[in-house]
This record gives C-alpha cells, structure tokens and sequence, in this order.
C-alpha cells in the first residue's frame, strides 16, 4: 500500500515537472533560435533523481544533518506553525533569486525543497537544474507524506500491518525526539560525570560519547528493528534476552559469568574495552547490561543519558548499517560480582529484620492488586518505590527528587539495602542508581526478585502496606 502510494506520488511528480518543463521550453523559443536551448532534465525525472522519498529524508537527516540543506516554501504563516528542524523559509522566487543563491553557495551535498504538495517545489527545482545545481531534490508527497509516513505513530496507520507497525515502531521513536523536538528536557540536575577516561560505572552525556566513538565501543539494547532503523555510528546490537535464562513465560536470571564474558567477547568487547550503552526510553535496559558487564569484572562501563533519543534529539548523527563486529576475549575477574544477592540471603535478612527491602514495581504489584506471579503482594516489610520516580525520559531522575525520596524511606545507606522488582529488571536501574551513583556500598541487588519470591511456599508474602 505504502510502495503504491509512493509511485503514485512519482507519477504525479513528474507530470508536475513535465508540465513546468513544457512551459519554460515554449519561453525558451527565442533562445532555442539563437542556439542556445535550454537543458531539459528528462533523464534525472526518469531516474529518480528529481525526488526523495520522505523515509529516505528522514534516514538522510538522522545520518548527517548538517549535510542536508532543507527549503521550504510554504506561506511563511505554515512555516512558523511548523516546519522541519533547520529548514530555510523562502518563496519560489527567493529561491531563485539572490537569497537561494547565497544559501547554495555553500554548496551542500544534498538540497530538498518541499511544500504540503509537490508543484512549486517542482517549479524551483527546474530551474535551478537549468542553473546547474544537480544536487537538487523534491520531497515527494511534500510535508503531508512526511508526516504520516516518519510522525504519525505507527500504532494509528492504517496502511501498515500489525508487524510492519512493529518494526517501525522504533524508528518513529528517534524520529519523533529527531524531528518534532518532544524530548522531555534534561533534569534540573545530571547525573552525567563525562570522565576524561572510563573506568568506572557511571552515567556520560551523549556529547561526551561524540567526541570518543573512535575509543568507546557502544552497545545498544533496544529492539533488534529499532536498532536496524537507526542507531549510533559502529554500535553493535545486543538483545537483553541472550544475558538472561529464561524461566516460565519470562527472562529472569543473568546468566554465568563465563556465559556473558564469550557473549561480550563476539561482540568485539574485552575486559578492559570502554564500553558507552544505549537503550530508548528505558533506563533499565541499559542498566541490566551494565550488571551484565559488571558481573564478568568488566568496570569500564557507562550509560548514555537519556539513549539514542536524546542523541537524536541533540542533533547527533544516527547510522543505519550494521556493524559486525571482530571477535576478541573477554575474560572473567574472579569475585566479581559482590552485588547480586540470592534468594536464602534475602529470606535470613529479611527474618531478623536487618534490611532495607525497596520494592521499585507499580504500587498494584506492590499491593497485591495486580501482578502475575505465583503468589500477589510483596516481601514482607518492603518499601515501595515505582521506578518511574527515578527516572525521567530515559534519563534518572533530578539529584534533588531522588535523595528527598529515598530520605523518606530512611534509605540513606547506613543500613543493608537489598532492590527488587519482579524479575531484577527494573530493580538494576534502581540498583546502578543507588550503588554507583550515589555510592551506596551496602546495597544488593536481587536478580530473582519476587518472582523468585512468590514461588517459594515456604516464604511469606504481604499485601497493602507502606509506600
């Protein structure tokens, strides 16, 4: 529907063209009597190289903004309502006039006109192909095609199959943040450290990678689909689920440590290699291949901020081709993991009431309302504290709303504190937050969770309680 839609456009295109040629041809007849005929582009319309395809844009732009000049001549009103980032606002006869030519001068690789259609933006391009300028292109459908092909949410189009709406789910995402600049802004205060070298677990800005993809290998968690979209220059893909076993109906522990060094190890990764993650809008998926990391002893590990939607959203450039990378060995330090706490450790604590217990699933999961493990509630004498008060758009939380927080609950970390979800995935994010973050050292992290909880009769639940 989609391909048909967009050869319809071409068709309409070249008419358009067509027509404009056939009108610019019959005033060039006094010039064709003295020799000097203009040039007629009938081949770069049979080719395709009038037009661009609005997801072909988008790819280009994600790639390399800055090397993508866009015009728009739409009534200045519409332009100002909205237009894409960076675009020039200029009328058919500003842009062939004296202000287009000083804003080609420059001479861009690639120049895309469009307006809501495709017939002044047409007209420009004709004669701007008779001027010479050959990197010149059309958006085909104009602003309205981009919008409902690379804005509109997948979810609400009606000419895309549920799994096509899947694959283009993530791709609308970087878009979104890319393009319409609904990016939540940066807390108050970051928790981004930009180190001069990475050693350390810690969270950088996406500036701070930038100026280190040469140095830094960056892993991203998202969905294989959204990574095949558009991902950070050489970033190698890795699926959460290939560092978890899988229990029931769901993943549940990180697998060995000897396991995840031979995975990391395929992906170009060794012990000591500065390793950036990138994930979406999910601070936990990056969080959960940070422990990964960490289980093996590998300490030169960070988050990017805010993931690849705020290094679209600042503008930074996005890549499309797979990366394979070469195979290398990833060794494992012995003890290692000293976070990772197992089941009978929790139950012993939580008997003599020694611990902290923070809870950080939705309040229903903690209550007992909702929830599909075996048993509903929570580890008795649990605090709850929903992750989504940690984090903010892909980032954590402001420094101030997590230390008053975590205040109230008197988790200041003078006592033994142990993090818990319902399978330690969100528990990480909440785990990285308060052990490397805050340097909280008496903090663990229960990878089973209450999902490992709930299926041991033996041990009690509760429901209600304190949040």
């Amino acid at each position: 529907m989609v391909m048909h839609d967009a050869a319809k456009q071409v068709v309409a295109l070249a008419g358009m063209v067509a027509a404009v040629i056939a009108v610019i041809a019959i005033g060039e007849v006094d010039r064709a009597a003295r020799g000097r005929a203009a040039a007629v582009p009938w081949q770069q319309v049979e080719t395709g190289d009038d037009h661009i395809g609005p997801i072909e844009l988008a790819h280009e732009l994600l790639r390399a903004r800055s090397e993508v000049t866009l015009i728009d001549v739409r009534p200045r009103e519409e332009f100002e309502r909205f237009h894409l980032p960076g675009a020039l606002s200029m009328t058919v006869p500003d842009l062939v006039g004296e202000r287009g030519a000083a804003a080609l001068a420059a001479g861009p690789r690639l120049v895309v006109i469009y307006s809501n259609g495709a017939a002044h933006p047409a007209q420009a391009w004709v004669e701007l192909q008779r001027r010479g300028y050959d990197n010149v292109r059309v958006l085909d459908g104009g602003l309205d095609a981009f919008r409902l092909q690379v804005l509109t949410p997948p979810s609400l189009r009606s000419d895309l199959d549920a799994a096509t709406q899947d694959a283009h789910s993530g791709f609308f995402a970087v878009c979104q943040r890319a393009f319409l600049g609904s990016f939540e802004p940066a807390p108050v205060s970051t928790w981004a450290s930009d180190p001069p070298h990475l050693v350390a677990p810690c969270v950088v800005s996406p500036s701070w990678l930038a100026q280190r993809l040469a140095t830094v290998v960056v892993l991203d968690v998202r969905a294989r689909s959204a990574y095949d979209a558009a991902h950070v220059e050489d970033s190698v893909h890795v699926p959460l689920s290939s560092l978890r076993s899988r229990h029931g109906d769901r993943d549940l522990m990180l697998l060995p440590a000897e396991v995840l060094a031979a995975t990391f190890g395929a992906l170009g990764i060794a012990l000591d290699t500065p390793v950036a993650i990138v994930a979406a809008d999910r601070v936990q998926d990056a969080a959960l291949a940070a422990l990964a990391l960490l289980r093996t002893g590998h300490t030169a590990v960070a988050i990017v901020e805010g993931g690849v939607l705020r290094w679209a959203a600042e503008g930074l450039p996005l890549d499309e081709e797979t990366v394979t990378p070469t195979k290398v060995v990833h060794g494992v330090r012995d003890g290692a993991d000293d976070f990772t706490i197992g089941i009978d450790e929790v139950a012993r604590l939580v008997q003599q009431g020694a611990v902290a217990i923070v809870d950080v699933r939705t309040p229903e999961q903690f209550h007992g309302t909702a929830g599909s493990e075996a048993r509903r509630g929570h580890i008795p004498g649990a605090y709850n504290r929903p992750l989504d008060r940690d984090t903010r758009g892909g980032a954590f939380a402001a420094l101030d709303d997590v230390v008053a927080g975590y205040a109230a609950l008197g988790v200041d970390g003078t006592r033994p504190t142990i993090v818990t979800c319902r399978t330690g995935h969100q528990a990480a994010a909440t785990f990285f937050l308060l052990r490397y973050l805050r340097g909280q050292e008496r903090v663990k992290w229960f990878n089973g969770s209450f999902t490992e909880w709930a299926e041991r009769t033996d041990l009690p639940v509760a429901t209600g309680g304190v949040e």
